[in-house]
This record gives C-alpha cells, sequence and structure tokens, in this order.
C-alpha cells in the first residue's frame, strides 16, 4: 500500500513539473513572438521613413 502511495506521489511530482514546463515554455514562445513581432516593426518603421 505504501508502495502504490509512493508511487502516486512521484507520478503526481512528474505530472506538476510537466505542468510547469508547458507553461514555461508557452510563456517562452509567446515572449518571443512578441519581440520579433516588435523587431519586424521596427524594421518596416524603418525601412517607411528611409522611403518617405
Amino acid at each position: 500500500m505504501t508502495l502504490i502511495m509512493a508511487f502516486g506521489v512521484v507520478a503526481e511530482a512528474i505530472a506538476i513539473a510537466i505542468a510547469i514546463t508547458a507553461v514555461v515554455a508557452i510563456a517562452a514562445i509567446a515572449t518571443e513572438a512578441i519581440a520579433t513581432e516588435a523587431i519586424a516593426t521596427k524594421a518596416l518603421a524603418t525601412v517607411a521613413m528611409a522611403t518617405a
């Protein structure tokens, strides 16, 4: 019985770790997307000013 409970605790810890990793990964992707968009906007603005 104790072995089953220990296994359950380990499984839960792994599940939490996976969930945290997923959230961190999504946040990193979102941050990267925002940064890329900002760079693209800046580049577009620079091109627009150069052509104007």
